[in-house]
């Protein structure tokens, strides 16, 4: 192979808002929530060796192709609680441990450059999710 890759670890620490009234209330099964926190990503770019890439213009030093960027995520997303459709699915789950059961989509921000320094890679973008949801 002879492919050069670009490895990223996102991690954040977030917290996250969930108005269930509408459901918990009115018995309308839509959850709209948003989150918000910190990210760091760390990242890292092996050649085709399968080793760590370093800068060409510096044979001597240590200028190795890794390094992290810190910034805000931030999202805005809906769930749908599905039990709804089903009274007696939704008795069985409840008895077995499940609260809620359902469909969700989101949109999602990440401002990941290190709060806008320029030697920092910027690896934030705007982003959607959609997929399954169960709250136990």
């Amino acid at each position: 192979d002879n492919i050069t890759r670009l490895s990223i670890l996102p991690t954040a620490i977030t917290a996250t808002y969930r108005a269930t009234i509408l459901d918990d209330e009115y018995g309308i099964p839509l959850v709209p929530y948003v989150r918000g926190g910190i990210a760091y990503d760390v990242w890292w770019i092996k050649n085709p060796a399968d080793e760590l890439s370093s800068a060409m213009s510096c044979a001597t030093c240590d200028d190795r192709a890794l390094g992290a960027s810190i910034g805000l995520v931030g999202a805005v997303g809906l769930a749908v609680r599905a039990e709804r459709i089903d009274p007696d699915a939704a008795l069985s789950m409840r008895n077995s441990g499940l609260e809620h059961a359902g469909f969700f989509a989101e949109l999602e921000y990440g401002w990941v450059n290190g709060f806008g320094n320029d030697t920092k890679l910027s690896l934030g973008d705007l982003t959607w999710f959609g997929g399954l949801s169960f709250e136990f």
